[in-house]
């Protein structure tokens, strides 16, 4: 009887064979979407991070060509340094808000539904 039969085992074999090159190939599409997805991901950072260098350029450029034009050098006050320091904290508290803004930022991507009954 093994002997007749066998065939049927054997195509039951390449289709088994066939459906796990199909779930590697479907690995593989998902693995590249992902790397995709993380490459634009890090493109758009990179431009925020450009744009935001350009303005933080301009200001100091704005500042120091602000103080080249007066004939005297600024007083050190305690308003100023209160005023400095203010200037720093907020900074800081500004930088902090926005990159856990970005951290907990979600990007979702349509069509990703997911199947889990293979018949």
């Amino acid at each position: 009887m093994r002997p007749l039969f066998q065939f049927k085992f054997e195509t039951l074999q390449d289709t088994h064979e066939y459906v796990l090159h199909l779930w590697d190939m479907t690995k593989n599409y998902l693995d590249s979407a992902i790397e995709i997805m993380t490459e634009l991901q890090a493109k758009s950072t990179k431009n925020t991070i450009s744009s935001l260098q350009l303005i933080t350029t301009v200001g100091v450029v704005a500042g120091i060509l602000g103080y080249l034009g007066r004939s005297e050098l600024p007083k050190f006050t305690g308003v100023g340094l209160v005023y400095f320091i203010l200037l720093l904290a907020l900074t800081w508290l500004v930088n902090t808000a926005v990159s856990r803004a970005y951290k907990r930022k979600q990007y979702t991507v349509k069509g990703t539904e997911i199947m889990t009954d293979i018949r």
